[in-house]
């Protein structure tokens, strides 16, 4: 395969924008295109680390920065001719290598944090999927709840208690019921159906 950092190692295209360039967590850099077309990679073609499946809202990672440098190198070779680029060993050439080194490490490193961000990301989805549906609310307890009335004509949420959650009454059985009881102990009775004052239970 073709080592040189500005093309591809698989269809030999230098990086543009037909061909973008992205860069997996391994390191090495190949064509989006070749992970988009019918037949996708799996592995890296280089290192054969296996790559990471991406859902349907995800997009490869674009190397723009490698692209750009590419872009660079390109246009320096039409300047001055492609045996200029390849022997001059002057300082601004020295210079000029040095930063695209440096950008494409640079670059290498903000590729292995968003590959570890989409993994995290997967790892997220599955946990809320699973979640999800350990906490599914049971069918039949709902219907049973909305179904609940109690005997004073409130429809109440308790199921586990006579007590009704409205007014706070129990279920007629007696023509009276304690309405109030303060601090004493005095206790005020009552008639059911009677108006009185939901809070404090006084006519």
């Amino acid at each position: 395969m073709d080592n040189d950092w500005s093309r591809c190692p698989i269809c030999f295209e230098e990086w543009n924008m037909i061909h973008r360039p992205t860069t997996f967590v391994c390191g090495h850099t190949v064509c989006i295109e070749h992970l988009t077309c019918r037949e996708p990679l799996r592995e890296c073609p280089m290192c054969r680390g296996r790559l990471p499946i991406l859902k349907d809202h995800q997009t490869w990672h674009v190397s723009y920065a490698l692209e750009e440098a590419a872009r660079t190198f390109r246009r320096m070779k039409d300047a001055t001719g492609n045996s200029a680029v390849e022997t001059s060993t002057g300082k601004p050439m020295l210079k000029l290598a040095n930063e695209i080194d440096t950008a494409r490490e640079r670059l290498i490193a903000d590729d292995e944090a968003y590959a570890r961000e989409l993994e995290r990301a997967d790892k997220e989805l599955v946990q809320l999927e699973q979640r999800r549906r350990k906490q599914s609310p049971n069918p039949h307890l709902t219907k049973q709840r909305t179904e609940n009335a109690k005997g004073c004509g409130h429809s109440c949420d308790l199921i586990t208690t006579r007590q009704c959650c409205a007014c706070s009454d129990r279920r007629p059985v007696l023509p009276y019921y304690n309405a109030y009881v303060d601090g004493v102990g005095n206790v005020s009775r009552a008639r059911r159906n009677e108006f009185y004052c939901p809070s404090c239970k006084v006519r």
